[in-house]
């Protein structure tokens, strides 16, 4: 059962490198749509040789085929740039200054240390499993809570800050000169 622990960490291991180097890939460029599949679609032209493919049947199935992989791997790519977005914005929200891919390698071996912790102390596999649930809901209960404490630290002072605007305009500065006093305060 060591040797099932010791894999799912490895396959979580190279799951969250593969994703992290999407990202980062994703950081460098942000063109939509990339480019991968750009002559690889098949237009009406010359048939397509099966064999070369490994498919059975005629070149317009191997066509069909080949759009269709493209098609799912566009999806794929515009999945991942979507959620490379919302946990930038997430990350940012909380006021942690990671990276995504950062963020994923750290969920992805908080599950690998759960899966670990739950065989070795347990001997289960349904503990296992809930170690890796727990190891993947940590980093995410800590960015929910990280994100409402700044949420309530900026309500708190808003109302602050609009009390000093308000003096300042009836003591007849100018806006400037509020958003100047709430700086130095």
């Amino acid at each position: 059962m060591t040797g099932v622990v010791l894999v799912l960490g490895l396959g979580l291991g190279i799951a969250g490198l593969l994703l992290a180097g999407w990202l980062l890939r994703l950081e460098e460029t942000e063109e939509d749509p990339p480019a991968a599949f750009e002559g690889m679609i098949p237009s009406e032209g010359p048939p397509l040789p099966s064999r070369r493919w490994s498919l059975e049947g005629t070149p317009g199935q191997a066509g069909a085929l080949r759009r269709a992989l493209a098609t799912c791997w566009m999806q794929f790519q515009g999945l991942e740039r979507e959620v490379g977005r919302r946990l930038r914005r997430m990350l940012r929200e909380a006021d942690l200054p990671w990276h995504p891919a950062e963020w994923i390698g750290l969920t992805l071996g908080l599950m690998a240390l759960g899966a670990w912790v739950g065989h070795q102390i347990y001997r289960l596999p349904g503990f296992t499993l809930l170690g890796i649930l727990v190891g993947g809901a940590l980093p995410f209960l800590f960015l929910r809570h990280r994100r409402e404490v700044r949420r309530q630290r900026l309500e708190n002072q808003l109302a602050d800050a609009l009390l000093v605007i308000a003096r300042t305009l009836q003591a007849g500065g100018s806006l400037y000169a509020a958003f100047e006093q709430i700086a130095r305060q």
